[in-house]
């Protein structure tokens, strides 16, 4: 009796000092940084894509299954639909590389949120524009809302009625200038390559555009240009020159352009429309970085957002640093977490990185009040002059608490658990003793 006495007291004594160890590591807002993530990139998956319409119909219907295999809660996410040519068939034992010609892209509007682990089958739908008769893949290609792709699905689809149309096959960049990584200087740049320019510099983009049917072409180049890897950015539209190409035949063409005067990295979609706006081309997709200093928030995944005030909010983050892989970046990373009575956390700390690596960081962002409605998580990046070089903003509705109060598990502090552990630990001592002097 005496060993089991002794052993109750020791479970109750271990409970007790472990309650207590925990409130002593109560610790305040934190910013740590991460060793090597496994990705950069959250793992969103896009499987099962089907289509719904029937065939040769323009309006394309369809659903597509995305995955978070994330053990986090991930917002911003949206998807964009490309119809591109047919996968080519590879021989046994060969390998072929899939460059599709790319017909059209369209964007998402909807920004969807996915809880740790969640799948989820989501409809779309898709104008698309007149093409040649035959068959097409429709890709569903899931992106941020800051322009990072993640995974993405093919379907096949059939379409047809146009007599005539262009293929847009991209060819250079040409621009002189080097590659601060590798040391390359050159004046001709593969498309997609990314070349450092100068803020408002001339550069060229050279293009081949292939007539596939058998009626002339006539139509107006038009380029949309869009700073990269940032949310909500604006697109600018410009007409440049008239062409006209006969059926069959090939052109290749030059379109001057001056570049964009703030740092960072451009994207330029590049078709043709008839007289009456109606798309006669594929797109051409092409790049360039504005040299100077910039930074980015890459990706912001949610663990946990506790309701329960002096609880943890637990965050993990990738940041990048300037476009151009060699200016310096020096500045504050904020934290913020609101609901719908305002701020419920934040955390501040300082950052900096050189060259192409990107800051990979976990949070720990202490909660101080109760949370109220679906919070949200702010983060920002500021130059060390307090100009702004990022905002991410992203909704995490997993850890809403639409009841605005708290929940029982907050009646049970430590310290009253601490209590309880006291009391039923001399409960239990004065049974074993009554036993005893029961058993004499």
């Amino acid at each position: 009796m005496k060993n089991i006495l002794i052993s109750a007291l020791a479970i109750l004594l271990a409970a007790c000092t472990a309650q207590f160890a925990h409130a002593q590591t109560d610790a305040q807002s934190i910013i740590a940084s991460a060793g090597n993530q496994g990705s950069l990139l959250s793992r969103i998956y896009a499987s099962d894509a089907t289509i719904t319409s029937s065939p040769n119909d323009h309006h394309v219907t369809g659903t597509v299954l995305i995955r978070n295999s994330e053990s986090a809660t991930v917002g911003n996410i949206q998807y964009e639909v490309m119809l591109l040519s047919p996968l080519p068939q590879a021989p046994i034992n060969q390998l072929v590389t899939d460059s599709p010609d790319v017909y059209d892209r369209v964007r998402s509007t909807e920004v969807l949120t996915l809880k740790a682990g969640e799948k989820r089958t989501i409809p779309f739908s898709y104008e698309a524009p007149n093409v040649p008769q035959g068959s097409y893949r429709i890709r569903i290609q899931i992106v941020t809302t800051n322009d990072r792709k993640l995974g993405w699905d093919d379907a096949t689809v059939t379409l047809g009625g146009a007599d005539s149309f262009l293929i847009v096959t991209p060819t250079h960049v040409l621009v002189k200038s080097s590659d601060p990584i590798t040391k390359e200087s050159g004046s001709t740049w593969d498309p997609l390559y990314g070349v450092n320019v100068d803020p408002r510099a001339q550069i060229q983009f050279e293009t081949i555009l292939k007539n596939t049917g058998t009626q002339q072409l006539s139509g107006t180049i038009i380029t949309s240009t869009k700073r990269l890897l940032y949310s909500d950015q604006p697109q600018d539209v410009v007409n440049e020159q008239s062409i006209a190409i006969p059926g069959n035949t090939s052109k290749t063409v030059t379109i001057p352009i001056t570049t964009e005067s703030k740092p960072g990295a451009y994207i330029i979609l590049l078709t043709v429309e008839d007289k009456a706006h109606h798309k006669i081309s594929g797109v051409g997709e092409y790049r360039y970085v504005v040299r100077g200093q910039t930074a980015s928030i890459v990706s912001v995944q949610v663990a946990s957002l506790p309701s329960i005030e002096k609880d943890l909010a637990q965050l993990s983050f990738v940041l990048g640093g300037s476009a151009d892989r060699a200016t310096p970046v020096e500045g504050t990373l904020a934290i913020e977490i609101n609901d719908s009575k305002g701020q419920v956390g934040s955390a501040e700390q300082a950052f900096s990185t050189t060259g192409a690596t990107p800051i990979t960081g976990t949070a720990q962002v202490t909660m101080q009040k109760v949370l109220c409605g679906t919070p949200t998580v702010h983060i920002s990046l500021k130059a060390k002059d307090g100009s702004l070089l990022d905002s991410y903003v992203t909704s995490a509705p997993a850890f809403a608490n639409p009841s605005c109060k708290p929940s029982i598990a907050t009646y049970f502090t430590k310290p009253v658990i601490n209590t309880l552990l006291g009391v039923i630990a001399l409960v239990i001592v004065g049974v074993l003793i009554r036993i005893r002097v029961t058993q004499k």
